[in-house]
């Protein structure tokens, strides 16, 4: 059994909890309005006009993303089911597409880098692949 399908739960779940935790700290800040540990732009990110959808900080949808991810990657240690690794793989998928079109928000219409959403696209590049190293080894 390859390294990444053993251990390829405990990556997406050490992995989920990272980008928790930094969508916790994001939305902390926003919604204390302390200062954010930060070198690059992230006050500029965090106060566009970018940085809430329908009011509520993007971070609040980062937390939740990140704890669905938690919640399905745990039901997978529990039950193998198609319909988990399916809705898994759902999530990931939306999770790509949000990140690329906050991506294009940060560069294109704010012209600013903020380090701590790049740890969270760090955080979903290391679970996607994860999930595609784990059904490459599947196929063989």
């Amino acid at each position: 059994m390859s390294f990444i399908k053993k251990y390829s739960n405990q990556i997406i779940l050490l992995s989920a909890f990272i980008g928790f935790s930094i969508s916790l700290y994001l939305w902390n800040v926003i919604a204390t309005g302390s200062e954010i540990i930060c070198t690059t732009g992230c006050d500029a990110v965090l106060a566009s006009q970018y940085s809430k959808i329908l009011e509520i900080p993007v971070a609040a949808y980062g937390a939740a993303f990140y704890s669905g991810l938690i919640y399905m990657t745990y039901l997978r240690t529990k039950v193998s089911h198609l319909f988990i690794e399916r809705s898994l793989k759902v999530l990931v998928g939306v999770g790509i597409v949000f990140t690329l079109y906050l991506r294009y928000l940060e560069f294109f219409k704010l012209g600013e880098i903020c380090e701590w959403c790049w740890g969270s696209v760090v955080v979903i590049l290391v679970i996607t692949a994860t999930l595609i190293l784990e059904n490459k080894k599947d196929a063989k």
